[in-house]
């Protein structure tokens, strides 16, 4: 992962230290009191590639959620624009799933639903033809019982 930064396309991701980020945040009206709004910064979520590759390795003494609502720093660099910097608060919500279905896997799962579906109906069938097979038994016992009686 840590490689993924290094790719032309991929702008610089650097998770700011919280002072870093009080000077840097200020001229721009998003710091109230002290604190940092991180509301009006959009978020990026935990398991961003480039985020990971910005992480690693781990900066010494930092608590086990780091970086969860750090402040990011994005250099991007533009033929046209420049170099343009963007902020974003990392969330701890991840985007990918942590379980990921192969195509296959994918396809057997809908077979076995197909299967459990078409098992029902025969079962429910099956119900129905015994039922008749009773009634149908029933109806020729009865008919027998009145010929009987007549006679």
């Amino acid at each position: 992962m840590a490689g993924v930064l290094g790719h032309s396309i991929v702008p610089m991701h650097e998770v700011m230290t919280n002072d870093e980020a009080l000077v840097e945040l200020e001229p721009l009206g998003l710091v109230k009191d002290g604190f940092i709004e991180t509301s009006a910064l959009p978020m990026i979520a935990i398991d961003d590639p480039a985020l990971l590759g910005a992480c690693v390795p781990r900066p010494p003494g930092v608590t086990a959620s780091w970086p969860i609502n750090s402040v990011v720093r994005i250099t991007r660099r533009s033929v046209y624009a420049g170099i343009t910097t963007f902020y974003r608060v990392v969330s701890a919500q991840p985007v990918y799933p942590t379980m990921r279905l192969s195509a296959n896997s994918a396809y057997e799962i809908i077979l076995e639903e197909f299967e459990d579906e078409e098992q029902s109906q025969a079962q429910e069938e099956e119900r129905e033809e015994a039922t008749i097979d009773e009634l149908m038994s029933e109806t020729k016992e009865f008919l027998e019982q009145e010929e009987d009686e007549q006679q």
